[in-house]
């Protein structure tokens, strides 16, 4: 028995396969390690093809969509998409030469779920046929099989040479690279290219659709020649309506009349600290208010026809009346307030604006024609007499303005001067010239000429003076954006069904607020604040309420 089953035994052991002599990994988890041929590992990829790398080096292209949690905030997930798309344009420029800019690279489509994007990219590790590579066994000259070719022109990855010498016209021995900012010695792991598509991008910009805020002005005159609307650096909005002013404060959002008279009110405008108020009225007068007391505290004659325009220089008031003149006013003396008279205007003045330091008056008329007065050489404060300027002393300097422009071929009312470039004024001509002239008033040179293609009434400055804001009449009705120096359309504001004839702009620079014969008052969010990334979206927080056009009647 015990034979028998040693035969047993012998004849199982013969009876079973021989072990493989390398270890199946797939079937074996615990099976020992067995060294394999060598492989040759380069310190770089160079790809000859750039669809069939794309393809399985697991580059997302810019059209693919981009992955993006449903708990994300959009203002997060626009700077998810705009990072994911920036990272994209330096991969395709360092791997695939690829310089498109990342402005033109096309939008990416809805975002998707993480795990949806994981089912389409290729596995992790994916075994990769010959076929798919640009490189195979069956390559001509390759002294090895699945070998990468070599980088063109077999250089080195670390190259470092001297610069070349060359001879100059003089005969002076250069350096082709002297210069130590030359691109050759950046110390930037990316290419030149890379950097300068990496540089920060313009921001897109964007202009509302619709006001943030529109209130009622019944009444409101419908006249061109005459300045109604202004805005104070204490964030209060005058407006005549009619022979009334009301005052709106933009920060409670209340609405007061100030005063409610016989004469009709053409023209208003807020002193510098915003307490006083002047009023030019249909008579010919010049008043002065207090509105924190809502008193009159002057009240000037010497105009024979209405004042249409007016303008402060420190405590001075210079008013434009249709009698031709400007007479300048010290506010501070009660009798005898007229210190000059400014003659040069053949018809009615409808625009005045002093420069940004009080040296320059710009006077625009119904004479087609532009005129700067020069405080140093047409005094201010010299003594004039009213009724008869000719015996005055001096009579014949304030006859004699620095400039007399006359391109303009209609009237000119719009008047701006830039808030950083000394000496640069922007004027608009009326329905028959519909142009916006840039003028240097150092030297009296018109800088440029744009065509609107509409009726210029009013124009106001971006703060920075990188883009000036316009409003139209004729035929247009709108209010547009323009972009400084290029003077192209950044965008248009629709919404007044009138000639936008009035305009004025908020003391921090952002809002611009615009009147027509509508007798609506529209708020336009034109220079909004830049939005912090890490401040969150409060719009998403605000009330339905708040996103709604306030209609609030002035009257």
């Amino acid at each position: 028995m015990a034979r028998r089953r040693e035969a047993e035994q012998q004849q199982q052991q013969l009876q079973e396969p021989t072990p493989p002599l390398l270890p199946n990994h797939s079937s074996s988890p615990t099976s020992r390690y067995v060294r394999r041929s060598p492989q040759f590992n380069y310190d770089r990829f160079i790809p000859t093809r750039a669809n069939e790398a794309a393809d399985y080096i697991g580059l997302v292209r810019a059209s693919s969509p981009t992955i993006a949690g449903s708990g994300l905030l959009l203002e997060q997930r626009i700077a998810t998409d705009t990072a994911n798309r920036t990272y994209d344009a330096m991969l395709r420029s360092e791997l695939l030469n690829d310089h498109t800019p990342i402005a033109n690279a096309p939008k990416p489509k809805s975002p998707i779920t993480r795990r949806a994007l994981r089912a389409q990219l290729p596995p992790t590790s994916p075994q990769l046929p010959s076929l798919a590579m640009p490189w195979s066994s069956s390559q001509a000259g390759s002294s090895r099989p699945n070998t990468p070719p070599a980088s063109p022109g077999h250089s080195p990855v670390f190259a470092y040479k001297s610069p070349r010498r060359t001879l100059s016209k003089s005969g002076r021995t250069m350096l082709d690279r002297a210069s130590p900012v030359h691109e050759a010695y950046q110390m930037s792991p990316v290419k030149p290219e890379t950097r300068r598509m990496l540089k920060p991008q313009p921001a897109v910009r964007r202009l509302p659709r619709d006001p943030i805020k529109v209130l009622d002005a019944p009444g409101i005159s419908d006249d061109y020649y005459l300045n109604l609307l202004d805005w104070s650096i204490k964030d209060k909005v005058a407006v005549a309506l009619g022979s009334a002013v009301f005052l709106w404060d933009a920060r409670t959002s209340h609405v007061r009349e100030l005063f409610d008279s016989d004469d009709q009110i053409t023209s208003v405008k807020w002193a510098e600290r915003g307490r006083h108020l002047a009023i030019g009225t249909n008579s010919g007068t010049v008043q002065i208010w207090d509105t924190e007391r809502s008193v009159k505290i002057r009240d000037f004659a010497g105009h024979t026809r209405r004042v249409g325009s007016l303008d402060w220089n420190s405590t001075t008031i210079s008013s434009g009346s249709r009698d031709k003149r400007i007479i300048n006013r010290d506010t501070r003396m009660r009798q005898a307030a007229v210190v000059s008279t400014y003659y040069g205007h053949m018809q009615e003045v409808c625009g005045l604006r002093w420069s940004p330091d009080k040296t320059q008056l710009a006077s625009g008329g119904n004479d087609n024609q532009l005129l700067i007065w020069d405080i140093r050489s047409t005094p201010l404060n010299a003594l004039m007499h009213v009724d008869e300027p000719e015996i005055a002393p001096g009579a014949r300097m304030f006859r004699r303005p620095l400039f007399r422009l006359t391109h303009h071929t209609a009237a000119v009312k719009a008047l701006a001067w830039s808030p950083t470039r000394r000496g640069l004024l922007a004027s608009g001509g009326g329905s028959g010239d519909k142009t916006i002239r840039f003028w240097d008033s150092t030297t009296g040179r018109q800088v440029s000429c744009t065509d609107s293609g509409s009726q210029v009434c009013n124009l106001s400055w971006a703060r920075d003076g990188s883009e000036l804001v316009s409003s139209h009449g004729f035929s247009q009705n709108h209010v547009v954006v323009w972009d400084y120096p290029a003077m192209k359309p950044v965008g248009v504001l629709r919404g007044h069904t009138g000639r936008v004839l009035y305009m004025a702009h908020s003391p921090d620079g952002q809002t611009v607020v615009t009147a027509a014969p509508d007798e609506t008052l529209r708020f336009w969010n034109v220079f909004p604040k830049p939005v912090l990334p890490n401040a969150g979206l409060a719009l998403l927080g605000a009330s339905a309420s708040g996103l709604m056009l306030d209609l609030a009647p002035v009257r």
